[in-house]
């Protein structure tokens, strides 16, 4: 039962049906009540407006019995239909009143006087009060007191009641129809809110149904959007890209984990074949020193893979500290140059250092370095034996802009977009000739981006690439 209660369709169903109850409630409560206050009211104008008629014709001819007065009046067309009146005299003080005449419909009977409403009577004020007499009518009557005085006659008490049937039926019948009505449209209106309810919701169960097929090996459930621009509208549109985003860092991740460990394979076999055929027979200190030095240098590209890697990890946790302050950004590029120009001798390639302004900038020189010595590799890396690799730094508006020309093997155009991805090489092969671990451009994106810069790459295949970076100057 309680699970049926934490449904939010079901507490909101309830809570729409109590809502309507309660409107419903107060609706028919403020209908009867009114109804009832203005019924009330226009039987006291009623009597009101019959006293002071029976108050004219006495004060206009005092001589005349009250007696002709009453059925003078009588035969007027009143705005009352059945009244009980009772006319009382004040003789004076020291004399009781008493009832001096009634109307032929009292009978009997008479209408009670409080000493309230007599006392308000002697101050000339007129009240209406609601009375129960025993023997008269059988309903309530309504009861009007009216004080009459002349200059040279004794106080009278003028009291004319009618019987409140008509606005007792009234009300009866308007509460019957109300009692039967308010279940009716309640339960009509309780339907549309649950069928409203259960449109609004049906979206949310579909989110609901399609997370439930969502796992981390199948990520390509989508909702289908609806044509309404409403919350629930921006909730499915929300749901999907957060779930395209997700497929994407899945993706990315099952990439990652494959290509670092590949990478990190790769040496580790080479290394333990050399260690194995070493180990096979007898050798020459030279052959040994030789297998030393191949296994060194896969030591030194597994330590540099790892190196990397441990960076891209702190650059996702927003781990690196990064140390920014005025530099000079040509002196870094100088320093670069000796470091890597030795590997260009080597490959026999023209290291060529063109244009250099002198440029200052807000950053990491550290970081910097590694930018420039990156892609310097990179390009010597992928020209052949006689090419050239060609750089330069120099200003341009606010911006201090590094290039590397290289007359390699170029990019093809459908991987440019790629080139920046961890470990993503365009030999699709992976060989291994070139060295390196695949994580150089991913660092430097990284790099120029913490130096709130930018990063392009123009390349044709056969003739070469060139890589643009742009930094803001220093003001």
């Amino acid at each position: 039962m309680m699970k049926i209660f934490n449904s939010i369709r079901v507490r909101l169903t309830l809570w729409h049906i109590g809502t309507i109850a309660l409107l419903i409630l107060i609706f028919a409560s403020t209908l009867y009540l009114s109804l009832k206050k203005t019924l009330e009211r226009s039987i006291d104008i009623a009597l009101r407006t019959a006293g002071e008629e029976i108050e004219h014709a006495f004060l206009e001819n005092p001589h005349v019995s009250w007696e002709q007065i009453l059925n003078e009046e009588s035969d007027k067309e009143l705005p009352i239909s059945l009244m009980y009146i009772q006319i009382i005299e004040i003789p004076g003080e020291g004399k009781a009143s008493k009832i001096i005449i009634k109307s032929e419909t009292l009978a009997r009977n008479s209408l009670p006087l409080s000493r309230n409403v007599y006392a308000e009577a002697m101050k000339g004020r007129i009240t209406f009060e609601t009375i129960a007499v025993k023997g008269i009518s059988g309903y309530p009557l309504r009861v009007v007191i009216l004080p009459v005085k002349g200059k040279t006659i004794a106080p009278y008490i003028v009291q004319i009641g009618t019987p409140l049937k008509g606005m007792i039926n009234t009300l009866r019948k308007l509460l019957i129809i109300l009692l039967m009505a308010s279940p009716i449209l309640l339960l009509l209106l309780s339907f549309g809110g649950y069928l409203l309810v259960k449109r609004v919701f049906s979206p949310v169960k579909k989110i609901v149904g399609t997370a439930k097929r969502i796992t981390a090996e199948d990520l390509s459930h989508r909702i289908e959007p609806t044509e309404s621009k409403d919350e629930i509208g921006e909730l499915i549109e929300t749901f999907n890209n957060m779930i395209s985003r997700l497929e994407s860092s899945f993706k990315q991740m099952k990439q990652f984990s494959s290509d670092a460990s590949h990478e990190l394979k790769t040496p580790l076999t080479a290394m333990k074949g050399q260690i194995e055929v070493a180990l096979r027979k007898e050798r020459e200190r030279e052959e040994y020193k030789k297998i030393l030095k191949s296994a060194l240098e896969e030591i030194d590209k597994l330590q540099e893979t790892i190196d990397n890697l441990l960076l891209l990890s702190q650059m996702g946790s927003q781990n690196v500290k990064l140390s920014f302050k005025k530099i000079l950004l040509d002196e870094i590029l100088l320093e670069a140059f000796e470091e890597i120009e030795t590997l260009a001798k080597r490959k026999k390639l023209s290291l060529i250092l063109k244009r250099v302004d002198q440029v200052v900038i807000e950053g990491d020189a550290t970081l910097i370095k590694r930018l420039f010595v990156n892609l310097i590799d990179n390009a010597i890396k992928y020209t052949r034996q006689g090419g050239k690799v060609e750089i330069s730094l120099q200003k341009e508006g606010n911006f201090a802009i590094f290039n590397v020309k290289d007359t390699g093997i170029g990019i093809h155009d459908n991987a440019l977009p790629f080139i920046f991805d961890r470990f993503y090489r365009v030999d699709k092969a992976r060989s291994r000739e070139t060295g390196g671990s695949g994580l150089g451009l991913a660092i430097a994106k990284w790099i120029v981006e913490a130096q709130k810069g930018k990063i392009e790459v123009n390349s044709k295949v056969g003739k070469g690439s060139l890589f643009i970076v742009s930094f803001p100057l220093q003001d």
